[in-house]
């Protein structure tokens, strides 16, 4: 039983699993931080922090989550003090608008680097703490490159998500193509 005033949980190395329950934290509405590190959470409710305002911190690292809802992180990322830590995960991709004014930190993902993903770099650049540290993992061109590089090259690396547009590195991209050449490296 955990007391209705508690500010910080750690539940982190619990060997918690599967989804986790929309009414985890329920009656928890003081919580500033909760660390659910280290565990094999595989999905989150999309309700799953609604009405948790004056949380600031959120500790996912080192799970098994494939899938972000956007809902679940909604009200939580538009405050300019949060901080959201889903690294070293199964995250493919994340919607742009999801991330708001906070900070995250999204390094150890396996990213699918194409061009449905060059908003999240083009417009999200300084909110995501690691991006210099998140490397491709799809297309297999790109695998192990860094994010960002590969997604200068393709003429999204900076200004608004309008102005993702192809680039000639766009094509190399596709499978049949050895690599994409130009600064990027997967060093």
């Amino acid at each position: 039983l955990v007391a209705s005033m508690t500010e910080i949980l750690d539940l982190s190395n619990n060997r918690l699993s599967g989804e986790l329950s929309s009414t985890l934290f329920k009656g928890l509405s003081n919580l500033v931080s909760v660390s659910l590190a280290h565990n094999m959470i595989r999905e989150l409710p999309a309700d799953v922090f609604i009405g948790l305002d004056r949380l600031a911190f959120i500790n996912l690292h080192s799970n098994r989550i494939a899938t972000v809802w956007s809902e679940s992180f909604a009200a939580f990322m538009t405050r300019t003090s949060s901080k959201l830590h889903l690294s070293s995960n199964n995250i493919t991709s994340l919607d742009a608008a999801m991330i708001g004014s906070g900070r995250i930190h999204i390094a150890g993902n396996p990213f699918r680097c194409d061009f449905a993903a060059c908003p999240l770099v083009a417009s999200k650049r300084q909110e995501i703490v690691d991006l210099a540290e998140v490397r491709c993992a799809q297309p297999d061109t790109v695998q192990g490159f860094r994010m960002k590089d590969v997604f200068e090259l393709l003429g999204c690396g900076s200004g608004a998500a309008s102005t993702c547009v192809p680039h000639e590195c766009e094509s190399r991209l596709h499978p049949d193509h050895a690599t994409c050449s130009g600064d990027a490296s997967p060093n």
